[in-house]
């Protein structure tokens, strides 16, 4: 009975190790990672993410109507604000042609040289010469764009306007056109000053 208990103590024995083994395994191997296809994976983002060539096509011809649309207003928009800058180029040139005149003591003309679409200015010393100013303070760059501008004194063309020691000047009327629309810069007889404005052209 002693040597029947010894054995089924051996085999016991050996039945628990067995056991332990076989868990310590599951252990281990529920432990790791599951596999990944990670190529699988990548290319099922890609598929997800990616446009069919209708979807391509569609957006292509959804922007090439809007630009065909927003085109004409875009190019109006820049023509007004080179109209604009024109504008007020011609006017900061004006009030210079005022400042020269009062800070130099003579008379100072803000002339418009149609042939060069361009303005200058030039003094009138006491005996009559006239000498244009040098420097780019007292030019303007040349106008083009294809706008017009038109220079009025008392309603008639004029080329001249003249700025006084004094600080009065001609009365004019300076306008840059494009189509229908003008900016206009109104030279004050009585203060010299020069102020913009912009609207329709007046037929």
């Amino acid at each position: 009975m002693a040597q029947g208990r010894g054995h089924y103590s051996k085999k016991q024995r050996s039945s628990q190790q067995s056991f332990r083994h076989q868990h310590a395994q599951r252990s281990e191997t529920s432990g790791k990672p599951p596999i990944v296809n990670r190529q699988s994976t990548i290319d099922n983002s890609l598929a997800s993410r990616g446009f069919t060539l209708i979807e391509v096509v569609l957006v292509s011809v959804v922007m090439a109507l809007l630009l065909l649309v927003a085109a004409p207003r875009f190019q109006g928009t820049a023509q007004r604000l080179h109209d604009e800058q024109t504008a007020v180029e011609l006017m900061q040139l004006l009030r210079y042609a005022r400042e020269r005149a009062v800070a130099d003591g003579r008379t100072v003309n803000w002339v418009w040289d149609a042939d060069a679409q361009r303005a200058r200015l030039e003094s009138v010393a006491q005996d009559g010469t006239l000498v244009w100013l040098e420097g780019r303070a007292a030019r303007s760059a040349p106008v083009g764009g294809g706008v017009s501008v038109s220079l009025r004194q008392d309603g008639v063309p004029a080329y001249r306007v003249a700025f006084f020691p004094d600080g009065t000047s001609d009365a004019a009327s300076l306008s840059v056109i494009r189509g229908d629309r003008a900016y206009t810069v109104t030279v004050d007889a009585a203060t010299g000053q020069a102020l913009l404005s912009s609207g329709a052209v007046a037929h």
